[in-house]
């Protein structure tokens, strides 16, 4: 008997059935923001880590409702704000982070994105993410291209790193006491032509996907953050030199 699409390797027929559903799950937590924001203003639920990150009353709820249109499809959901969900170890997974770039979404300081991927083990198969501050839609994956609202977009050209625009940030995780963290941050200093912290891993991805930057490099950043940005750089022709080692 034939077994359900996602206990096989995910092929490209596949990933574009799945972006499909990631799309429209994304843009039914989108419609929900812009409601949401219209009755009343985002506010401060808690603060983790010794209060350098910021969570707001609808991270969680967008994350209820990415969930519950997500589980139609039958596969587990990892989703940053629901910490029970960290420890699912199903093969075929959704990795959510409802909403990348919560300070900036709360001081209306920056773009800030509603992010959904899908992960075979801890490869990328595919992934959407929907800037709510340009109202863009990104989604792709390898082997399949990549797309901003409908149209192809791809990687820049650009090889030399002085010549690059860099996109990059300080995580909440990171140690600031390493100098070896810190000395990468300097190194990036000195050599690319342009640096940008935008407050948005996300954001900062698709924008290299699309060709307006040409790297994206952080350190201490978790999954969620970043996994739905990756597949999109890399169905736009672009190079990933580090894996998630985890999905948690």
């Amino acid at each position: 008997c034939a077994l359900p699409i996602w206990l096989a390797p995910v092929r490209a027929v596949e990933k574009a059935h799945f972006l499909e559903t990631a799309r429209h799950a994304v843009l039914k937590a989108v419609e929900f923001v812009a409601q949401s924001t219209k009755e009343r203003p985002p506010r401060v639920d808690r603060h983790d880590l010794l209060g350098k990150e910021v969570k707001l009353d609808i991270d969680q709820r967008l994350s209820e409702l990415l969930t519950y249109q997500l589980n139609e499809t039958g596969i587990a959901v990892i989703s940053e704000e629901s910490p029970a969900s960290h420890t699912i170890v199903d093969e075929v997974v959704w990795l959510i982070d409802p909403l990348d770039g919560s300070y900036n979404f709360l001081r209306s300081a920056g773009p800030s994105a509603v992010c959904v991927a899908l992960l075979e083990g801890l490869s990328i198969q595919c992934g959407v993410v929907y800037d709510l501050q340009s109202n863009r839609l990104y989604s792709g994956g390898r082997g399949i291209g990549a797309l901003c609202d409908g149209v192809p977009i791809a990687v820049s050209t650009q090889s030399r790193i002085e010549s690059a625009l860099v996109y990059t940030g300080v995580p909440s995780r990171m140690d600031m006491t390493n100098p070896q963290s810190l000395g990468r941050i300097t190194n990036l200093l000195k050599h690319a032509q342009k640096i940008r912290m935008i407050g948005s891993a996300a954001v900062s991805l698709v924008n290299v996907a699309s060709g307006i930057g040409d790297v994206y490099l952080e350190e201490a950043i978790m999954p969620w953050d970043v996994a739905a940005g990756i597949a999109v750089v890399e169905g736009a022709g672009g190079l990933v030199h580090a894996r998630l080692t985890s999905r948690s």
